[in-house]
């Protein structure tokens, strides 16, 4: 019974109420953000799905997340970042995957594979987005992190690759691609580990080996 009423209690965190429509494909990747009505098992998530779509002729390839992430949970779409706009108009950039927590993992030196897509023409591929691995929906406030307060928010997904291939492929997409937005009233306040990320980097195969 308590299981059950925490789960009630977490999901009416948020609702969704607008969806706009998908932005213009970029180097022929096209991406989007919506709800997904049935929520899973586990009641600290609160599931999205992100879909890719080739709209041109040619093969893509991309890593939009992991399978193995260095002790966190890895993520399908962990190298999806968020955008947010907070009721009063202020942009928030960049607000990236964190994983379980808090607390949340600050370095690692283990290994992490890379999930790589391969679309081709006209192809698409659905992911989960967890919004709870994102946010610190229950507000802990046991770190210092970026503080939002309870109202309607703008969200927007955004995914960033590099011309340098994590893998080798002819077929490498980079590129930075945004979803259409959707509008989100969070009915508590929540935070946030990371706010507004300065000169953020697309990860490389580089990057990836070293961590």
């Amino acid at each position: 019974m308590k299981s059950l009423l925490f789960a009630a209690t977490l999901l009416s965190l948020i609702l969704i109420t607008t969806s706009a429509a998908p932005q213009n494909p970029v180097n022929g990747l096209q991406m989007s953000i919506a709800p997904v009505q049935t929520q899973p098992a586990d009641p600290q998530a609160i599931h999205f799905t992100i879909t890719f779509t080739n709209t041109g002729d040619a093969v893509l390839t991309f890593a939009p997340g992991t399978t193995l992430d260095c002790g966190r949970r890895p993520s399908l779409t962990s190298l999806v970042v968020l955008n947010l706009t907070d009721p009063k108009g202020k942009l928030h950039r960049d607000m990236m995957y964190a994983g379980d927590g808090p607390p949340y993992i600050g370095a690692c030196a283990g290994r992490i594979d890379p999930f790589v897509v391969v679309l081709h023409a006209h192809e698409s591929i659905s992911l989960p987005l967890d919004i709870s691995k994102y946010f610190d929906l229950k507000n802990s406030k046991q770190y210092e992190m970026a503080r939002f307060s309870a109202g309607a928010y703008l969200v927007e997904a955004a995914f960033t690759s590099s011309d340098q291939p994590i893998r080798q492929a002819k077929s490498w997409w980079a590129g930075t691609v945004k979803s259409n937005v959707i509008q989100i009233q969070f009915n508590s306040d929540f935070a946030a580990a990371l706010d507004d990320v300065p000169d953020r980097k697309p990860p490389t195969a580089a990057s990836i080996q070293s961590r």
